[in-house]
């Protein structure tokens, strides 16, 4: 019961600090051209899986979920704030939760979600549109945001290049109104974390 409690202390401030992540940066810099719109549907969902060594099927249940509810599941971040990776090896462990779900899946039939990894310890710098992905992505805790594929292919269709017209815009974002202001708020989530987590024990 007590590690019970501990994780639900833990998801509590796990979300409270990405609601943070999605009001000041990703909604204030209008870093992703679906959020505003899915969070207002509601067809955005949230987890934290609080297990410091998941297994790449982690993100299966929450998928299979998802995929059953409506309004359908178009965003969706899953939060692993007891997982000690590098940005590098959590891109890594993304990589195996994507072929994970493929596996579960028959060749003909496509995962019905995108992933992308998002890291507190991304890229503090950058000199391209590219590489502020990084950057911008720096979440408070190891994240894995989920697109819903239909999505992407609706802009492909009519001949978008969503990935590279979204850095474009984020870059001119950005830097307009200063990159060392989105800085120090990415930095200031990042204390938040280590101060909240310390609060409730999961930090020594």
């Amino acid at each position: 019961m007590a590690g019970a409690d501990a994780a639900d202390r833990l998801a509590t401030q796990a979300l409270r600090l990405h609601d943070r992540y999605l009001n000041e940066v990703v909604l204030a810099y209008g870093l992703c051209p679906w959020a505003e719109r899915v969070v207002r549907q509601g067809t955005f969902r949230r987890a934290v899986v609080s297990d410091s060594q998941p297994a790449p099927g982690a993100l299966s249940p929450f998928i299979d979920q998802w995929l059953t509810e409506a309004p359908p599941v178009d965003i969706a971040f899953v939060i692993f704030p007891r997982l000690a990776l590098s940005a590098a090896a959590f891109d890594g462990f993304t990589e195996k939760m994507r072929r994970a779900e493929r596996a579960r899946r028959p060749l003909s039939e496509s995962s019905p979600f995108l992933l992308a990894a998002f890291h507190p310890f991304g890229d503090r710098a950058f000199r391209d549109a590219n590489q502020m992905v990084a950057f911008v992505r720096r979440c408070p805790d190891p994240t894995v945001q989920l697109v819903r594929a239909s999505l992407m292919e609706q802009v492909r269709a009519a001949g978008v290049d969503v990935s590279d017209s979204v850095a474009r815009q984020n870059f001119a974002t950005v830097s307009a109104r200063g990159v060392e202001a989105l800085g120090a708020i990415l930095e200031d989530l990042r204390s938040d974390r280590d101060r909240s987590y310390r609060e409730i024990g999961e930090l020594g």
